[in-house]
């Protein structure tokens, strides 16, 4: 079975950037200020809760290997247990 919460996070993480990225750039105007906040929010939450059911499900340790860096290498990413923890404290503490 395939599960897709390391796909999930990333492209979580990756909203993350692009909304702090947007944030940033439009920093003179309070229309995305007051946006940015929120979604931080509820992508934080997200990522919490998707790292405490992976913790609660006891799988065993996902890997993605993503084209990224140099060409012969790739970008390897892998959820495990101890990075699902300190993925809910960083996703439920950058919510709070």
């Amino acid at each position: 079975m395939i599960s897709l919460a390391l796909p999930a996070v990333l492209w979580m993480l990756a909203g993350l950037l692009l909304v702090s990225a947007a944030g940033v750039i439009a920093i003179r105007t309070s229309a995305p200020r007051r946006m940015t906040y929120p979604f931080c929010v509820v992508l934080g939450a997200l990522i919490g809760v998707l790292a405490v059911a992976y913790l609660l499900s006891a799988r065993e340790a996902e890997g993605l290997v993503l084209p990224l860096g140099v060409p012969w290498i790739g970008a390897h990413f892998r959820l495990d247990g101890l990075s699902a923890v300190f993925l809910a404290i960083v996703g439920f503490g950058g919510a709070s």
